[in-house]
């Protein structure tokens, strides 16, 4: 009969969408796992926008880290761990902090309401930082890659993911070494405020100006006492990009700075670009990487250094020494590119295809 038949199609769509959304939360990237008797979402983060991509090995054990989260409105992080030894073990709690610091913290930057969900989720923005620890043993020459992994905690979900550092050999690596960009920490570096690290992730005023002081540039050769193998940096250059790589108009191509050629000396082989007004250059707000590229070369009749140097023509070879906020709003299409929540858009889809049919099929 006609209303059993509507029944039987409404039965079936609703157990057809329920099928979906559990199937969506059952995948690796919307998981369920349990915390007592309370489930939580395991989901990716909506997105990572930098992260010190490079560093000193036996040095600069330093974790700098910027993202962005979605959870549903009105709620607040509760805690964020990561993974100090490259073990995957969360074993390092970062706390919260209102503003810049030299320890293990976490600084909520922004907060705005995603216009995809209709008012159901935010998002924040976090930038995290600490420090790190590894064996040196375990490195090789001239660089050797390991995951750290993170998990940001909030009352309904789980946010795993990680982060990959090349982590550049310290020491002379004959015939393979090459130079590093320092990750300045602490107050080692002789800022001005004391914190060295203030250039990562630096909020800057609605003004747009980067304080003087701010960007660090260290551009160290570990092989510096064999100067025909590669051992000679004398020169870096440096650019300011949008999260997406394309360049700044406060530098619109590379900047090339002559250095010291030094190694393990950051006082004194540091260079600071200075105060730069990005507003009076016509840059508009947004989330910024300051990128670094160091060069190697050799003394007089020493060996190439073609592939031992950072190719300034490949962002892919630069270290991100530092990020910038300025005024940044990641619901803003205009400001960064954000990789969408997949489970969300689906789930909404999902309910919103489900109430179009459950309304039409309904007998009235």
């Amino acid at each position: 009969m006609p209303l059993e038949k509507k029944h039987l199609l409404t039965f079936v769509a609703v157990n057809a969408a329920a099928s979906a959304i559990l199937a969506l939360t059952s995948t690796s990237s919307y998981a369920t796992s349990l915390q007592g008797d309370i489930p939580k979402l395991t989901t990716a983060p909506y997105s990572i926008l930098g992260w010190a991509n490079k560093a000193a090995a036996d040095d600069d054990s330093e974790l700098r880290v910027d993202f962005v989260i979605e959870v549903p409105t009105g709620e607040e992080i509760t805690s964020v761990r990561y993974d100090k030894d490259g073990d995957q073990s969360l074993d390092t709690r970062a706390q919260l902090a209102d503003g810049p610091g030299i320890g293990e913290q976490f600084q909520v930057v922004g907060r705005v309401a995603n216009p995809r969900t209709n008012g159901m989720t935010d998002l924040i923005t976090v930038a995290l930082r600490g420090d790190l620890f590894f064996d040196n043993s375990l490195f090789s020459c001239p660089s050797t890659v390991q995951k750290h992994s993170i998990r940001v905690s909030t009352p309904s979900r789980e946010i795993d993911f990680y982060v990959p550092i090349e982590w550049v050999k310290f020491q002379a690596c004959p015939g393979k070494g090459k130079p590093v960009a320092r990750i300045p920490w602490d107050n080692v570096w002789g800022s001005a405020d004391g914190n060295s690290q203030d250039g990562f992730s630096l909020v800057l005023g609605s003004d747009g100006i980067v304080p003087a002081g701010k960007i660090i540039i260290d551009a160290d050769n570990p092989n510096i006492s064999t100067p025909g193998d590669c051992g000679i940096t004398d020169s870096v250059y440096y650019q300011i990009v949008h999260q997406d790589g394309t360049a700044s108009k406060a530098t619109p191509s590379p900047v090339l700075l002559p250095v010291a050629n030094h190694h393990a000396s950051p006082v004194s082989g540091k260079i600071e670009p200075g105060a730069i007004n990005m507003a009076a250059a016509g840059d508009g707000p947004g989330y910024y990487k300051v990128l670094a590229w160091p060069q190697a070369k050799s003394s007089a009749g020493g060996v190439t250094c073609t592939n031992r140097t950072a190719d300034v023509a490949n962002r892919a070879t630069a270290t991100q020494i530092g990020s910038i906020y300025y005024s940044y709003n990641p619901a803003d299409p205009e400001q960064s590119t954000l990789t969408d929540s997949p489970s969300i858009d689906k789930l909404l889809a999902a309910l919103k295809k489900l109430l179009t049919i459950v309304s039409t099929e309904l007998p009235k």
